[in-house]
């Protein structure tokens, strides 16, 4: 299954902690969206915006325990949906895209990787490990419960 991935998990570091391998750079984009912070949270999701461009690397996967470690680590809070993303020669290619369901999560300020790298990556890193290690052990529950028993 392709994937189109955005915000923390074009992070290396995050990236290796979900996926267990090594993020290969596939350049793509998503026309009419651009990226906010979540809510009361350190990480983006995709906001409507005409004339805006998301930038993002598609990713394949095909192994089922791969997938469920993605699904897991965007959470119950977010959909999937199929959808149209290009690359720079703007040739489409459909990909599963993750959109929070509950829009009042949704900011106006936009998010960067470059700054969160800077400024939240430890503390995101720390608790994905957690967050990772917990779902390895069978022991599900949501990010922001995380955040709550402060692990």
């Amino acid at each position: 299954m392709k994937f189109f991935i955005y915000g923390t998990l074009r992070d290396p570091d995050i990236y290796q902690i979900i996926l267990k391998s090594r993020l290969i750079e596939n350049r793509f984009y998503l026309n009419e969206f651009k990226l906010v912070y979540h809510l009361g949270e350190c990480f983006p999701v995709l906001k409507s915006e005409k004339e805006s461009v998301v930038e993002g690397d598609l990713i394949e996967i095909s192994n089922k325990k791969m997938i469920d470690r993605l699904m897991y680590f965007e959470g119950q809070e977010y959909q999937l949906k199929e959808i149209a993303i290009e690359n720079q020669q703007k040739e489409k290619v459909m990909a599963g895209v993750f959109f929070i369901k509950n829009e009042s999560d949704i900011t106006s300020s936009p998010w960067e990787l470059e700054k969160w790298q800077r400024e939240d990556k430890t503390t995101y890193l720390n608790k994905t490990v957690i967050y990772m290690k917990n779902f390895e052990q069978g022991n599900y529950f949501s990010w922001k419960e995380l955040v709550l028993n402060k692990s």
